[in-house]
């Protein structure tokens, strides 16, 4: 055998070889961007975390990541299988909480990419200190029921807020770790001393120099207009739910002296339409505030008092 075939064979043998090591198709890198870590949970696994703030396995909430952008049909079978869906997390990813005995048959969809727990230390902010704590919870968390559970960890309850499922408690790091360990809850984060920036907010919008309002000084006033807004929602009307309206949106019908609450439309003095389009996930309640506090600035506020409203 010459040496040209000699090296002929030993290139072919070397091409071979290197094709055997690698895998059948690529996975493109896709991942799942959390405050504790960010990572791909097929190329990384998951990320290190202690003992204690890891799931136990019966936990309902949990991380679904999609092989893409969420589909209405996905979305329609998600839910027809057990899914409630409580956010999105970049990449294509959702937190979720699965029907008892779902979590099989979600997996199994053919688009999900990964399903994997909702840990505790992911509900931790990295900064958390001993102190006043914000506790974040689901929404489908049951209040009572949860300020049971966090008042058995030690900590003690300070205030609550049904309307965006929270609770303020103060506590210890140690305390906090038991506490992001219950299923109802969300985040959690220490407390800040609140401090008005933008309480006059019609300002705000109109040009974002402070104290000043060139629209007004123009004669435009808003008068005979409406706003539309895309956003998470206000706290405006019961809709069955139960919802504490917002005193903020609430039409009692009598002026603000008391009576029954009209509903979104055309007779509600403030809000002449509320609805969900077809195909959203969402619901009728303002969750996160973010909602209310966007048509607050972009409708203003009544100062100077009894101008506007």
């Amino acid at each position: 055998m010459t040496k040209k075939w000699v090296l002929s064979i030993l290139a072919v043998l070397a091409i071979v070889l290197f094709w055997v090591g690698q895998p059948l198709y690529a996975v493109e890198r896709q991942q799942i961007q959390l405050v504790y870590a960010t990572f791909d949970p097929l190329l990384d696994g998951e990320p290190a975390m202690a003992a204690n703030l890891t799931a136990v396995s019966s936990t309902p909430y949990a991380l679904l990541q999609l092989t893409g952008p969420m589909q209405p049909a996905w979305a329609d079978e998600f839910v027809a299988l057990g899914v409630s869906f409580h956010g999105y997390l970049p990449e294509f990813t959702y937190l979720v909480r699965l029907a008892e005995g779902s979590d099989t048959a979600v997996a199994n969809h053919s688009a999900v990419r990964w399903l994997g727990a909702y840990h505790p230390a992911y509900k931790m902010s990295p900064t958390l200190a001993d102190g006043r704590l914000l506790v974040q919870l689901f929404a489908d968390a049951d209040l009572g029921e949860m300020e049971t559970a966090v008042s058995l960890t030690g900590a003690s309850l300070l205030e609550q807020n049904q309307t965006a499922d929270l609770l303020i408690v103060q506590a210890t790091t140690g305390q906090a770790a038991k506490i992001a360990a219950l299923d109802g809850v969300m985040w959690l984060q220490n407390a800040v001393q609140m401090q008005e920036l933008n309480d006059d907010a019609r300002w705000v919008s109109q040009g974002n120099i402070p104290f000043t309002t060139p629209l007004y000084d123009r004669g435009l006033t808003g008068a005979g207009q409406v706003g539309g807004v895309g956003d998470s929602g206000l706290s405006v009307y019961d809709f069955g739910s139960g919802t504490v309206p917002s005193c903020f949106f609430l039409d009692d019908g009598n002026g603000g002296a008391g009576g029954t609450a009209v509903a979104p439309g055309v007779n509600h003095r403030k809000v002449v339409g509320y609805t969900i389009p077809e195909g959203a996930i969402a619901d009728m309640v303002d969750g996160s505030g973010h909602g209310s506090h966007v048509v607050g600035s972009i409708v203003g506020d009544q100062a100077p008092w009894g101008e506007l409203s």
